[in-house]
């Protein structure tokens, strides 16, 4: 599957400048915004295929949705942080996430 993101920082008026000195202008934070919106999309696209193919995958090729539960907790640390992809809570490792992983695999649910 082919995945494209139809999202230009020159859209919100923001530069590659901006990202690489770490700016934390609204332009800048539009654009983060519009592309983890886009990601939420497509994680709740792969979450409800899952769930309607559950009964005739077979229980090996669930793994393959395991991804999904990092992106999942990694949006919505995002969100908490309002969009500012420089805030001390996204440059630490998610210590419970081998937990949350064991949790929804033992579960299959994605």
């Amino acid at each position: 599957m082919k995945l494209v993101i139809n999202v230009s920082p020159s859209q919100h008026g923001a530069s590659q400048e901006d990202f690489i000195r770490g700016s934390l202008e609204k332009k800048a934070k539009e654009v983060i915004f519009d592309l983890a919106s886009q990601a939420h999309v497509h994680l709740e696209h792969i979450s409800i295929s899952a769930r309607s193919f559950k009964k005739r995958l077979q229980k090996s090729a669930f793994p393959a949705f395991n991804i999904t539960v990092a992106l999942d907790q990694h949006l919505k640390t995002l969100r908490k942080a309002d969009f500012n992809k420089f805030h001390p809570s996204l440059q630490r490792r998610n210590s419970l996430l081998p937990l949350s992983l064991y949790a929804r695999s033992w579960k299959q649910s994605y």
